[in-house]
Order: C-alpha cells, then structure tokens, then sequence
C-alpha cells in the first residue's frame, strides 16, 4: 500500500483534478494576457499529469528509464486527454476541441522529452564524477 501512496496516488488524484475541472459548465478563462490562454492551461496541466504518470511508472527511478515507461506513459496521457475532450461533449456548455487536445499532447509529450534529457545529462554529469 505504501507504494500506491508514494507513487500511483499523485496521478490519479491529477487526472481526478482534470475530471471534475472537465465536468464543470461555463467555465471563464479570462484572456488578459494571451490570447488562447486556456491551451497554455491545457498544456501545462497535461504537462504535470506527463511527469506524474512517469514517476509512478518508474517508480521515481528516472535514471533506468527505458523505451517502454516513456511510450506507456505517452500513451496513457493521451488517451486520458482524449477520453477528457470525449468527455466534455456531455457537459452542458461544454465541447470537444481539438486544439485542447493538441495542446494536452503537445505537455504530455514535452514531459517525457525533459525528464528523459534531464536525466540522461544527470547520468552524463554522473559518469564524468565517477571516472
């Protein structure tokens, strides 16, 4: 049980997060300062729900990440995003719109992209210390 809490409890409560968010009518994203500034919302909480995906899959071990973890995490992110947009088709006030969608893979995609170079130069920085 301890793993679940330590690892697989952050994503789930995230994606539980975007659901509830998802399920509400009208909501007022004010454009003060960018226009469209719900895809940077997008991108950025798709951002998050990318790296918390990943720390569960990895279990917070980035240094042996492989192929498998980055493309289960990629894919159960865009699945979630997708199946979030399907969802907000039910929502009175609500639509589905596929730039949401761009912009939740666009931050689930950056995600693996920064934890898998981050790490790779830590290990880089890690084998110079070590030699």
């Amino acid at each position: 049980m301890n793993r679940f809490w330590k690892y697989y409890f952050a994503p789930i409560f995230w994606a539980a997060f975007i659901f509830w968010n998802s399920s509400r009518s009208h909501i007022r994203i004010p454009n003060y300062f960018f226009h469209n500034l719900d895809k940077i919302i997008h991108f950025g909480v798709y951002l998050v729900l990318g790296y918390l995906i990943t720390r569960a899959f990895s279990q917070g071990n980035f240094n042996n990440l492989t192929r498998k973890i980055i493309s289960l995490s990629t894919s159960l992110g865009v699945l979630y995003g997708l199946s979030d947009e399907f969802h907000q088709m039910f929502v009175p006030g609500r639509s589905m719109d596929l730039l949401d969608l761009l912009a939740d893979i666009v931050g689930i995609v950056v995600a693996q992209v920064v934890i898998y170079f981050y790490y790779q130069k830590l290990q880089f920085k890690q084998s110079d210390i070590d030699s």
